[in-house]
């Protein structure tokens, strides 16, 4: 990953070094969640009422542990790059003077911190 920071008195180029790479790592994200979110959906219809049995077996499955550690990694790539997007657009010199550097070297290490526990502690639930 390509990272420079406000902090560091430089311009963040992106996330992987290109535009298009975000572009195109924020929209599979983005699909992955929404095929997950699709399924659980569908399964609530399907399987009305929900039993604990049911839903316990669903997710004592192999395949149903991959996709939801697939679909955290996802929603994880998807908020580092949302939060980068909000941070580069809106915590800018041109907006918060001088202090822009500090606001978003705070913001960008909060985001990654939350991130990452987030990322760490679904994945201990889900395994």
């Amino acid at each position: 990953f390509y990272f420079q920071f406000y902090l560091f008195g430089r311009y963040m180029k992106g996330i992987l070094g290109s535009g298009t790479k975000d572009y195109v790592l924020i929209r599979v994200s983005a699909i992955v969640l929404a095929t997950y979110f699709f399924l659980i959906g569908s399964l609530f219809i399907l399987n009305s009422p929900l039993s604990f049995d049911y839903w316990n077996q669903l997710h004592s499955s192999l395949w149903m542990k991959f996709f939801t550690s697939f679909s955290v990694f996802a929603f994880a790539i998807h908020s580092w790059l949302g939060t980068w997007s909000v941070g580069t657009d809106y915590l800018t010199p041109a907006r918060l003077g001088e202090i822009s550097k500090y606001i978003y070297g705070v913001y960008r290490i909060s985001c990654a911190l939350i991130i990452s526990i987030t990322l760490i502690w679904s994945i201990f639930i889900i395994w």
